[in-house]
C-alpha cells in the first residue's frame, strides 16, 4: 500500500513539472517587428514598441514589456503568455514634437479598431505602419492657444501615458501624450478642432474646442474616461434628455449611439455629413420614455466627420463622429 501511493505521487509530481514545462516554454512566442511609415514607405527610425494586455478578471491594462526600434525599423520581443496581446509603437521622447501618433499594429491610433496579437508558442513577424508627420507647423507665438488639461478615469485616478489627439477635418493636426499625473499640453493655430483621447482598456472620447479671440490664457480642456461597461443601463426611468457620444470614437464601420428621454414624444435621429447634408435617419417615430441604443454603419460612406442630431419634441441635441477608414 506504501509503495503504491508513494509511486501515485511520484507519477502526479512528474505530470506537474510536465505542465509547467510545457507552460514556460511551450508557449514562449518569439515576435519580429518592423516599424514602417505608411505614407513614405519608410522605416521609422527611432522610438519603441509596448506590449500590453487587458486582464480578463480586473478589466486592468497590464505592460509586459517595452522594447526598442532600430535605425531600420526593426524590432524584437518575447512573450511568455497565451492571452491576447496589443502592440503600439511611441516616438522616442513624447515630450518633444512628435514624428508619428502612437500608433497600434497594424496601423490604428485607436486601440478599439486595432488587431490583437494571439502568440502562437513559436515565432511570428508583424508590421506596424504609422504615418510620418513629416516638419511640425511652426505657429508662431502670437497667432498660437495654448490648449492644456487632465484625463482622469472615472473612478477621479490620473490616466497617464493616453494619447491626445487634436483633429482637423477627420485628420490628425498634432499629438500630445499624458504625463504620470495626467496632464497634457498641445498648441493649435486659430481654427476649430476636435480632441480625441484614446487609452487601452478604456472607451475613447471626443470633444471640440473653438481656438479664436484672446490667447493670453490656455483652453482647458479635461477628459473623464471610463472602461466599457462601467455605466450599464439602469432600470429606471432617465430624469433628462440625454444624448451621449457614440463609441466607440473614431469608428470603422460602425457605433453605436444611447441616448435618454424622459418622457414620451416623437424622436427623430439623424445623421448629417460635414456640408450639412443628411445622409441616413437612424430613428423616426414615437418612442415611450426610457433609455435606447441605435447602431449607425457608415460601411458606404467615405472617412471624415459626421454630425448626429436628436430631436424629441421640443428638444434638440448634436454631437460630432469621425469615421476613419
Amino acid at each position: 500500500m506504501i509503495a503504491r501511493n508513494i509511486n501515485y505521487l511520484l507519477k502526479s509530481f512528474l505530470a506537474i513539472i510536465v505542465v509547467l514545462f510545457f507552460f514556460n516554454n511551450g508557449y514562449s512566442t518569439v515576435i519580429s517587428g518592423t516599424a514602417m511609415y505608411s505614407n513614405t514607405n519608410e522605416p521609422v527610425p527611432s522610438g519603441y514598441v509596448e506590449i500590453l494586455y487587458i486582464d480578463d478578471i480586473t478589466g486592468e491594462t497590464v505592460l509586459l514589456g517595452a522594447y526598442v526600434i532600430q535605425t531600420d525599423g526593426q524590432f524584437n520581443f518575447t512573450v511568455n503568455t497565451t492571452d491576447s496581446i496589443f502592440a503600439i509603437i511611441y516616438p522616442s521622447d513624447p515630450e518633444e514634437e512628435l514624428d508619428f501618433i502612437p500608433t497600434y499594429f497594424p496601423n490604428k491610433i485607436n486601440w478599439e479598431l486595432a488587431n490583437f496579437i494571439i502568440p502562437n508558442g513559436s515565432t511570428m513577424d508583424i508590421e506596424i505602419f504609422c504615418e510620418y508627420r513629416g516638419e511640425a507647423p511652426i505657429i508662431p507665438s502670437f497667432n498660437s492657444y495654448t490648449v492644456t488639461g487632465k484625463v482622469t478615469s472615472s473612478n477621479f485616478d490620473e490616466v497617464s501615458r493616453a494619447t491626445v489627439i487634436v483633429m482637423q477635418d477627420g485628420n490628425a493636426f498634432t499629438c500630445g501624450i499624458t504625463d504620470e499625473d495626467g496632464n497634457y499640453t498641445v498648441n493649435v493655430p486659430p481654427g476649430e478642432f476636435d480632441i480625441y483621447v484614446d487609452k487601452l482598456g478604456y472607451v475613447s472620447d471626443t470633444k471640440s474646442i473653438s481656438a479664436a479671440g484672446s490667447n493670453d490664457a490656455p483652453i482647458n480642456v479635461d477628459f473623464s474616461i471610463r472602461k466599457p461597461g462601467e455605466d450599464n443601463f439602469k432600470n429606471t426611468t432617465p430624469v433628462n434628455f440625454k444624448l451621449s457620444q457614440n463609441y466607440p470614437n473614431p469608428f470603422n464601420p460602425a457605433t453605436t449611439i444611447n441616448f435618454d428621454i424622459p418622457v414620451n414624444g416623437n424622436v427623430t435621429l439623424q445623421v448629417f455629413d460635414l456640408s450639412g447634408r443628411e445622409v441616413d435617419v437612424l430613428i423616426n417615430e414615437f418612442r415611450t420614455e426610457g433609455t435606447y441604443s441605435v447602431n449607425f454603419n457608415g460601411e458606404s460612406y467615405s472617412s471624415g466627420v459626421y454630425f448626429y442630431r436628436l430631436t424629441v419634441n421640443n428638444f434638440t441635441d448634436t454631437k460630432k463622429m469621425l469615421l476613419i477608414k
